[in-house]
């Protein structure tokens, strides 16, 4: 299928992501919404989801995986090639799974969608115009299902926005809004012939470092 490429954001070549985003889960968790709403068959190198930290060298991108806060990560009873990163005792597996608002959480949901919805795994991508540059849009469609897809890439919230795309498959007419990520009410759309829309404002304000996914119904 066309565009199926081999998608990912670190591998154990690279200093880990969160390691190359400063530390921040925040900053992570956007990564991970725009790696798994976009096209192409995605690829998380193990750690990633909970946030494990790691540069080079090469021995220090693949300790072992953080799976809970008991001795040696609760990888081993033994003794692993590599000692575990010290801060295996509040990033694990174990911690974030209880945790609805952590980065693991984070990547659950984002993987239930996409397995939830053709639009996010095989649909076509449409790149939305944003009026704000802190704003990152897109329109994802397939057959019978449309999903816009907003990321906040800031550390503040965003009210002052508004998405205009010129054109699209999307057939013309009224759609309502509804959320697959994020809090809503959203706000209808009306699409134009041709499939544009312009000025289109779904949410009052985006929230910090925010996601919002929206299925849009005829």
């Amino acid at each position: 299928m066309p565009g199926q490429f081999a998608t990912f954001l670190a591998n154990h070549d690279q200093n880990r992501a969160i390691s190359q985003l400063s530390g921040s889960a925040d900053k992570a968790a956007v990564a991970a919404s725009l790696l798994l709403t976009s096209p192409g068959v995605p690829f998380i190198y193990y750690g990633e989801e909970i946030g494990m930290p790691g540069k080079k060298p090469d021995e220090d991108l693949r300790r072992p995986m953080q799976w809970s806060a008991e001795a040696q990560a609760g990888f081993t009873t033994g003794s692993p090639w590599r000692t575990p990163d010290s801060n295996y005792t509040l990033t694990n597996v174990a911690a974030q799974s209880v945790d609805p608002a952590s980065l693991f959480s984070h990547y659950r949901a984002l993987l239930a969608l996409r397995n939830q919805h053709a639009a996010l795994r095989v649909g076509s991508l449409n790149l939305v115009r944003a009026n704000n540059p802190g704003v990152f849009a897109d329109l994802r469609l397939s057959a019978g299902e449309a999903v816009l897809v907003l990321v906040n890439l800031t550390q503040d919230p965003i009210a002052d926005y508004a998405l205009t795309l010129d054109q699209s498959a999307l057939a013309s007419g009224a759609y309502a809004a509804a959320s697959l990520m994020g809090s809503g009410p959203f706000a209808g759309l009306t699409v134009a012939d041709g499939g544009g829309f312009k000025d289109y404002k779904p949410a009052m304000s985006l929230p910090a470092y925010g996601t919002i996914v929206i299925q849009l119904q005829k």
